[in-house]
């Protein structure tokens, strides 16, 4: 994935550059760092080298969001990267990136945050699988085959005189309304449609 990496001089060059060839471990590639600001950490007598290109935001005063998109727009990343810390760019700085990156279809990353907008998201959730219809419907028949086998299926024993005989299974007298293993005989529901057009089986 290409980005343009947002950096400041709240953090050592040295570590900003090594941040920066930690993204490249993951698999990123760094195109460009935007400098947002901020010089605690810099030494002013010598150039900034974090080994990509730099650019600058212009003045230390001036909004970071349109130099974001100037970026986006000349670089084409796939994602704007933060490595920038507070107090030089605070929550509604942050927010104002987000919203001209989303804007442009870009994402907008950092170590423990993400914002996307909904197609990018849907690109990286797995698709739905389900089982072909066919062979759905197959398992389906296949469950109540087995249970009509089972009901079908009781112990027997011999007839004897009268209207009740006890199961063999249970001891119990079994009557009218029941089947030979002493439970009560419950007509299966008939197979009705499901919305995807496979039929579903009601026990």
């Amino acid at each position: 994935m290409k980005v343009v990496v947002l950096v400041d001089g709240e953090h050592y060059p040295s570590v900003t550059r090594w941040a920066i060839d930690e993204l490249r471990a993951r698999g990123l590639e760094p195109l460009a760092a935007l400098f947002v600001g901020g010089g605690e950490k810099l030494d002013p007598s010598s150039a900034l080298d974090l080994g990509v290109p730099l650019r600058g935001s212009g003045s230390s005063e001036a909004p970071i969001a349109p130099a974001v998109g100037d970026a986006i727009d000349e670089l084409h990343p796939e994602a704007i990267f933060d490595l920038s810390d507070e107090p030089v760019l605070g929550y509604r700085e942050r927010m104002e990136i987000a919203a001209v990156a989303l804007a442009k279809g870009v994402p907008y990353l950092g170590p423990d945050f993400r914002f996307e907008g909904a197609a990018e998201r849907r690109s990286r959730m797995a698709p739905e699988r389900r089982l072909p219809c066919a062979l759905s419907q197959r398992a389906s028949e296949g469950n109540a085959a087995s249970a009509d086998t089972r009901d079908a299926s009781p112990a027997k024993m011999p007839e004897m005189k009268g209207a009740t005989r006890r199961s063999a299974t249970s001891g119990r007298t079994v009557g009218q309304g029941r089947d030979p293993t002493g439970r009560r005989s419950i007509p299966r529901a008939p197979s009705s449609p499901s919305p995807t057009g496979c039929p579903t089986w009601t026990p």
